[in-house]
């Protein structure tokens, strides 16, 4: 019996591994549940069995990443400028915006956006209490730091072959765009 629980467990997290990595590789359109199967090496019939199909599976995918992501960095109130290499949760989350409009909310597992408005809030001169109502600035900051963070993560490996970016200016680059995002997140005595 305990064999079996642990064959059980192994299959479901399987399957949530194998769904998170396609979701890294391609849009969540484009995922079969037989190709989620597959990647985990597991019958098809099991994908049913714990998610009810394809797009549950994708579900706990999109939130295995969810919680590496922030196993990694926390809520997204201390998150610095991730580069080119981004997250592949981000990436994941791009893809399933284009496939899903609307589909990334605060609420749904995407509490960056929240974080870094609040860190930015709690980091203004003006903020006299924590209860203090975000300004429209802050979250403006937040928005432009999250696109700056997100679109280079997703975007940054084509931005930089578009704009013709050698090996050896990419440091370069990547401390100007590090200093532009610090400059939205952190307050003066911050930065570094």
């Amino acid at each position: 019996m305990e064999r079996r629980r642990r064959d059980a467990d192994g299959a479901r997290a399987a399957l949530v591994e194998a769904a998170a990595q396609l979701l890294t590789e391609r849009a969540p359109n484009s995922i079969t549940g037989r190709d989620i199967a597959a990647r985990a090496g597991v019958n098809y019939g099991l994908l049913h069995h714990y998610f009810g199909g394809r797009d549950g599976a994708l579900s706990a995918g999109i939130e295995w990443l969810r919680a590496s992501f922030t196993s990694e960095h926390g809520d997204g109130a201390s998150l610095r400028f991730l580069g080119a290499e981004g997250h592949p949760y981000l990436k994941a989350i791009v893809r399933s915006q284009v496939d899903y409009p609307n589909s990334v909310r605060a609420g749904d597992g995407f509490p960056i956006g929240h974080a870094i408005a609040a860190a930015i809030a709690a980091r203004g001169a003006d903020a006299s209490a924590s209860t203090a109502p975000v300004s429209a600035e802050a979250k403006a900051r937040a928005i432009a730091a999250i696109t700056l963070q997100v679109c280079y993560g997703v975007f940054g490996p084509a931005l930089l072959d578009a704009t013709g970016v050698r090996a050896d200016e990419l440091p370069a680059v990547e401390r100007h765009l590090t200093a532009l995002y610090d400059h939205l997140v952190l307050t003066k005595g911050e930065r570094t």
